[in-house]
């Protein structure tokens, strides 16, 4: 019994290790999981007949087949790579693999349960045809159990990080989840395969004991994945998984974020032109009357010059008055249009950590596996006034950033920072600074104009800076790029923005 114990926590570090490799290399670590996934899938069933392990724990002799240990390191690999992703797809694309490699084994097995039927073929092994039956009927039910059991599994941990998001309180409770939903598989899928073979089933299985070991030996493992990647973790607590989305069909999830974030632009572009044609017409009109308002002062003082100093001077007197209160008037009804289009801007109080972290967390779930943002921010609060258009100012900044960085895995790490001002003006300074090509110094002040493309490279990214740079003097901000290291433009760019400091 002392070797079979040994044999059985062998099994545990075998499955556990490839769990903990799962996240190094960021570049493959989903298509590792794939063929990991394929693999335990097929196995657990092959692993179930192949051999089992028996051991004492408590004066209980167990048997522990094969395909028990397979199958939990199946449900531990599904929870680490949902926690690394963040992406409810990821599992939805398993219940597909689930469906298409039933469909591929009912069929296998309808084939072999028909030639081992055929007199003319020879059966070496005298394997019974009967067989294949039965264990088609097992994969259908293993399958929905699994589906059934994920979805139970990721309420569970959706409930507990609504209550807490504390690490040291959310990652034994995952290892407690990870263990009840094992006893719940030794208890849900013998209780449905006893409506074919009751015996075969609870072998199969191996009782609720037996996945209550295996629970609570596989736990290790997660809770050292959880402590090593405590940072993908982290942020794996801090985003809402959605259930409904592991089931029901999403379509491109990438072409509808882009599709989405291009619709963004597009609206707070056709806003922000029209309000500055707007501003420009404004310009123009409050130009030309103060023109007119200065001509007929002017006018009237030459008159009190030239006439008769006690009549005339009344009169340039009212006249000057006159001009005065239609300028002051004039200079009244500017204001209020200024006011007008305040209000038409909508803006607000936007916490900058927040909006950062949104759009960060939204582009990571963009180019899954393809991109690294690190946020640096100050303990104290950081607030400006602005609308949601600092979103599409951060996401423009972040998308550039990604598409024109020729680097295996684009990074980005953004720093909020605080200028202090004696006269109680604080600015706010973000930076974004990425692992790209850079900017020459000749073009770092010309991405920013109007209309500028990049000729040689066909970027053509200046028409929406242009736009960044008219919303943030909206909000009385402004953006220059600088070197990542200084003097060098070919290790990166450092994308710099200021803004007032809202302080309540």
């Amino acid at each position: 019994m002392t070797d079979q114990f040994a044999v059985l926590v062998l099994h545990l570090v075998i499955y556990g290790v490839p769990v903990l490799l799962l996240a190094l290399n960021r570049a493959e670590r989903v298509s590792f999981f794939y063929g990991y996934f394929g693999f335990m899938f097929v196995f657990t069933q092959l692993f179930a007949v192949l051999y089992s392990i028996h051991v004492n724990i408590g004066g209980n002799d167990l048997t522990i087949t094969g395909g028990n240990i397979a199958y939990s390191s199946l449900i531990l690999i599904t929870m680490t790579i949902l926690f690394i992703t963040r992406d409810a797809s990821i599992i939805k694309n398993f219940i597909l693999i689930q469906i298409i490699l039933n469909v591929f084994l009912f069929f296998l097995y309808l084939l072999l349960g028909f030639l081992l039927s055929d007199p003319l073929t020879t059966n070496i092994f005298n394997i019974s045809p009967g067989l294949f039956s039965t264990t088609i009927a097992i994969n259908s039910i293993s399958s929905f159990v699994y589906v059934v059991e994920t979805m139970i599994l990721f309420l569970g941990l959706e409930k507990a990080k609504q209550a807490t998001t504390r690490l040291a309180f959310i990652i034994p409770i995952a290892a407690c989840l990870f263990t009840g939903i094992l006893c719940l598989d030794g208890f849900l899928f013998p209780f449905l395969v006893m409506f074919f073979e009751p015996v075969f089933g609870q072998f199969i299985v191996g009782g609720i004991i037996g996945k209550l070991v295996l629970g609570i030996g596989f736990s290790p493992v997660l809770i050292a994945f959880c402590l090593i990647y405590n940072r993908l973790f982290a942020r794996y607590v801090q985003t809402t998984i959605h259930v409904r989305d592991m089931l029901l069909p999403s379509g491109n999830k990438l072409l509808k974020r882009l599709s989405e974030t291009q619709s963004k632009l597009a609206a707070s572009e056709r806003n922000y032109l029209a309000a500055y044609k707007e501003a420009t017409l404004l310009r123009q009109m409050f130009t030309h009357d103060i023109a007119n308002i200065v001509q007929v002062i002017s006018l009237a003082l030459q008159l009190g010059q030239a006439g008769d100093k006690v009549n005339v001077n009344d009169r340039v007197y009212r006249d000057i008055q006159a001009q005065v209160e239609k300028a002051t008037k004039l200079i009244e009804n500017v204001k209020k249009e200024t006011q007008v289009q305040e209000r038409l801007a909508e803006f607000g109080i936007k916490d900058v950590e927040a909006t950062i972290n949104s759009v960060a967390e939204e582009a990571r779930a963009e180019y899954l596996d393809r991109i690294e943002i690190e946020i640096h921010a100050v303990e104290e609060p950081v607030k400006v006034r602005a609308n949601d258009m600092l979103d599409d100012i951060f996401r423009n900044i972040i998308t550039n950033a990604v598409r024109y960085n020729e680097s295996k895995i684009p990074r980005i790490d953004i720093r909020v920072s605080i200028e202090k001002s004696t006269g109680g003006k604080d600015k706010i300074k973000i930076e974004f600074m990425d692992n790209g090509t850079g900017i020459p110094d000749d073009r770092k002040a010309i991405i920013f104009q109007e209309g500028h493309q990049d000729k040689k490279g066909g970027k053509g990214m200046g028409f929406g800076l242009s736009l960044v740079t008219k919303a943030l003097e909206l909000f009385g901000g402004d953006i220059h790029v600088e070197d990542k290291v200084p003097g060098d433009p070919s290790r990166g760019s450092n994308f710099v923005i200021t803004l007032p400091r809202y302080v309540e």
